[in-house]
């Protein structure tokens, strides 16, 4: 029977299972696949191109797929046909070398993959007490991402090996295993929109318009859109750039197990971490923090620093993500929170994904010299970070005039004119 209160009827650690998958296909694409496209002779620039592709994907998947999942199915099924799909286009990677082909596919492996993970957050939050616990079931996800990363970085230098191309093996079996698990959770049989109102459905853009109405959620996915441009930039370049000064194909996934390490503490202690201080200062914490991530690396281009500066990603990402996360469930009525997160996804990950390694492209295509100092683009991912900071404060003046309300880093919040009588109108929520 299906639950008023959320999709699922399981247990909520089973819900552990769908993050395990995903991000562990996660963990063999970002750093690996910048290494496989070098491994069959692209060019820095067409890697640039082909990390821009799932951003171009993404205007057309992400929403579509959110549609579907809150309309017309459910999120269960939709993750199904997706992993399925993802693994038959994961198989046919190590086939075709071209750039034109590895354009396609990675066309394909967007369209298919990106959309999974804001519905596997909201399928989560959709779960009684899915907030509370959404920090300790991400984490299985990083778990599984540090585990899939080392293993595939390991396994292609051993001598005699597969090589890189291990990835594409592995990549089918995490896709398999989704499917799998889809068929344990058990959801509603149509969306939550066509259930609650049986002879009427939402149209597509009545959806987004729905999501947009709300000027929160306009100025945040502004903020956010500045905010991710860095990380894109880095996401393209970090391993070449440590292949560049000697490291190995295990050097250069390191660095995103580090990452994913640092963060862990963020996700265990995500409950009670938003329960004393409050989503927005996390989001400023996040963009402080970035300026200083980026600014490290591009100061000392070594391979000990982008280790050390990985270490920042507790907060650029970790506190960022939780942040995020959870704002847009908020702010996000309860019968479109699939289509919130991948509206969310959609500017993060497709247009801040795609412009990033777009301008990287056309740089490294019309400045001599480039190819070989990618570890310029981090002075330009500093500036654009340092870029986002004031935005923060068009997201906290929003989220004022919208609830009525100013609240401190910690603590209860206090009413408006209140604040006013005082003089002090300081650290919003």
């Amino acid at each position: 029977m299906h639950d008023p209160q959320g999709e699922l009827t399981n247990p909520l650690w089973l819900l552990t299972l769908p993050q395990i998958w995903v991000f562990a296909a996660v963990a063999l694409y970002f750093p690996v696949f910048p290494l496989f496209f070098r491994e069959v002779g692209m060019s820095d620039g067409q890697i640039a191109v082909l990390f821009a592709v799932p951003g171009m994907i993404g205007f057309l998947a992400l929403q579509s797929w959110g549609y579907v999942a809150d309309v017309l199915l459910n999120r269960k099924w939709v993750l199904l046909v997706m992993s399925l799909l993802a693994a038959g286009v994961a198989a046919l990677f190590p086939y075709f070398t071209s750039f034109w082909a590895l354009f396609f596919l990675s066309a394909l492996r967007a369209f298919f993959s990106d959309a999974r993970i804001p519905m596997v957050q909201s399928l989560t939050l959709a779960n009684r007490g899915g907030e509370k616990h959404f920090g300790p079931i991400r984490l299985f996800g990083t778990f599984s991402f540090i585990g899939l990363a080392w293993l595939v970085g390991w396994w292609a230098d051993r001598p005699g090996g597969p090589g890189i191309f291990i990835t594409f093996p592995l990549l089918i079996v995490m896709n398999l295993a989704m499917v799998v698990t889809m068929f344990f959770v058990k959801g509603a049989p149509r969306g939550h929109v066509h259930q609650q109102h049986e002879m009427t459905r939402p149209g597509f853009w009545h959806v987004q318009r729905t999501l947009l109405a709300n000027p929160v959620v306009r100025t945040f996915l502004l903020f956010l859109f500045v905010y991710q441009l860095p990380h894109n930039i880095s996401h393209g370049f970090q391993s070449v750039l440590i292949q560049d000064l000697g490291g190995d194909n295990s050097a250069a996934i390191w660095p995103v197990n580090i990452a994913a390490i640092a963060e862990i503490p963020v996700f265990i202690f995500a409950a009670g971490l938003l329960k004393k201080v409050r989503i927005v200062p996390l989001l400023l914490v996040g963009a402080i923090a970035q300026v200083l991530r980026w600014s490290l690396v591009a100061a000392v281009p070594s391979i000990p620093v982008i280790y050390a500066s990985n270490l920042f990603h507790a907060l650029t990402f970790g506190i960022m993500y939780l942040g995020a996360v959870m704002l847009m469930n908020r702010e996000i009525p309860k019968a479109y929170r699939s289509s919130g997160q991948t509206l969310m996804t959609l500017v993060y990950s497709s247009m801040a994904g795609m412009l990033g390694p777009l301008t990287s492209a056309v740089a490294f295509r019309f400045i001599p010299g480039e190819e070989n100092d990618v570890h310029l683009w981090y002075w330009v991912a500093a500036a654009i970070a340092a870029c986002s900071i004031p935005l923060w404060f068009l997201v906290a003046r929003a989220y004022r005039e919208r609830h009525g309300t100013v609240r401190f880093w910690i603590g209860e919040p206090v009413s408006v004119s209140g604040i006013w009588r005082r003089g002090s109108s300081r650290s919003l929520q």
